[in-house]
């Protein structure tokens, strides 16, 4: 076949071809399919939940509930005398689905005497815990005086399944040497119960463990001055209610706070909710489902501020929000080295967040970044501001370049910039040599119009304040 035969015979198997393709993208193709399908799964939080009921001692009559934060049970209507006796039995049982380990303390032990006097009545106080069907405490050993339990587990116990129970008394009995100079004296104390999760249910492999090392080491706080005393203590401080400081809270050791979604705010004039400073041992500070609401008022105020700490500070927040009219997370000079991770929470002030410590690791996921400029207009820039900013040298700052080699992580989050009054809000602030900034799959939003994720776009929103810093930013987006 000549050569232009072979030419003709390709092109029309060619065309051939493609039209036999052509044809082909209007069909389905016929592959072998099967599928099996499990509709209807939920998924449903067991309940850990329990219930405390009492009655007077030897009664045989069911249990009442015990009242919460008022109608104290061994109230001030008792007059105690040496020999005098006075308890009740208690009844504790898992009214929930999840096994459970319990203690019931005796907490925030408090005595008073006359003027002049320095007698301790918890002193004199013997505790005693019996089984719920003794008589009387005829051969009974004090557990110890109420003095020495202060803060400590009377009983404890552990429920496995719903409706299981466990029944005792706890008496308190005045000794019978007490000596006149307990006359006129008093003391109060909290009867606390508190229950976590105990190891007992196995997840997916099998594993019962899990839940091990869940704290009951915890304080139900309902008060500024419930709260101060469990930061104070070291204590997991699990609000009640919403509550209002009367001075900021300070810190110089671990904080955990569980939120239960109640507010911690502040009165006018106090600067800040948290403050962390001066510490020289290694420190976490953990906040859950808490609001944090700092000051809407006042210059440089902050919602949390951490300042010249000499070991390493780990922030955790996590389902929270947190506010300032300034900054709401201030990372203040001195520290020596700061990691933070921040989940589900909406962070809002002037600036969100700010550092002037060096070598800082700041990750946010799923978190909105909202940074509102409602500061009073000047012509000469001076309140033009951002939303995160990176500070480089300053006055009083004992690193001389600032807050250099920071590493700032955000994952699936919105950071937004707002103006109000003619002031320039940048998104980000860069001001210190070294800086790592790297967004995954953010938003950026500038007075409430969405900014397109490409570095083109948002580099007139990011602002540098000499080359040697725009040099040495990486930003990585993705």
């Amino acid at each position: 076949m000549k050569d232009g035969q072979i030419k003709r015979s390709l092109a029309l198997s060619g065309l051939s071809l493609l039209m036999c393709l052509a044809l082909l993208l209007g069909t389905t193709y016929a592959w072998f399919t099967d599928s099996v399908v499990n509709n209807g799964n939920t998924i449903q939080a067991g309940s850990l939940d329990l219930e405390f009921g009492y009655r007077g001692l030897n009664e045989t009559d069911g249990y009442d509930a015990v009242p919460e934060n008022t109608g104290a049970l061994f109230g001030a209507d008792i007059s105690w005398e040496p020999g005098r006796s006075y308890g009740y039995d208690f009844r504790v049982a898992n009214s929930g689905s999840l096994a459970m380990k319990w203690e019931l303390v005796l907490a925030n032990v408090k005595a008073t005497a006359p003027e002049g006097s320095t007698a301790n009545i918890a002193e004199v106080l013997e505790v005693y815990v019996t089984d719920a069907d003794a008589a009387d405490l005829a051969g009974q050993t004090p557990v110890d005086v109420l003095s020495a339990m202060a803060d400590s587990a009377v009983k404890l116990g552990e429920l496995d399944q719903t409706g299981d129970a466990a029944e005792f008394s706890l008496v308190l009995r005045m000794k019978e040497n007490a000596s006149n100079e307990y006359q006129n004296c008093s003391v109060t104390f909290d009867l606390l119960l508190r229950a976590t999760q105990k190891p007992l249910e196995t997840d997916g492999f099998g594993n019962d463990r899990y839940d091990v090392d869940a704290p009951l080491d915890f304080l139900p706080v309902s008060d500024a001055e419930g709260l101060e005393a469990a930061v104070a203590a070291g204590k997991t401080a699990v609000l009640t209610g919403d509550i209002t400081l009367t001075e900021k809270l300070q810190a110089d050791g671990d904080v955990t706070i569980v939120g239960n979604d109640h507010a911690i705010t502040v009165p006018q004039g106090v600067d800040r909710v948290l403050d962390l400073s001066n510490t020289d041992k290694p420190v976490t500070v953990t906040l859950s489902g808490v609001d944090l609401q700092g000051p809407t008022s006042g210059t440089y105020t902050r919602g949390i501020s951490l300042y010249n700490n000499k070991q390493p500070v780990t922030l955790v927040m996590d389902g929270c929000s947190l506010s300032a009219n300034y900054y709401a997370i201030n990372l203040a000079s001195a520290n020596e080295k700061v990691d933070a991770v921040i989940r589900n929470s909406t962070i809002t002030g002037w600036c969100a967040f700010q550092t002037h410590s060096a070598n800082a690791n700041i990750t946010f996921e799923n978190c909105t970044l909202k940074g509102i400029n409602d500061k009073e207009y000047n012509a000469d820039n001076w309140n033009n501001f951002a939303t995160i900013v990176v500070n480089g040298p300053t006055e009083g700052n004992p690193d001389p370049q600032g807050a250099h080699d920071c590493t700032l992580t955000f994952k699936n989050c919105r950071i937004e910039a707002t103006q109000t009054t003619g002031n320039r809000q940048l998104l980000f602030s860069v001001r210190a040599l070294n800086t790592t900034i790297n967004a995954e799959n953010c938003t950026f939003f500038v007075d409430g119009v969405q900014i397109p994720s490409t570095l083109e776009q948002l580099a007139e929103h990011i602002g540098v304040n000499s080359q040697e810093v725009a040099d040495s930013l990486v930003v990585n987006l993705t």
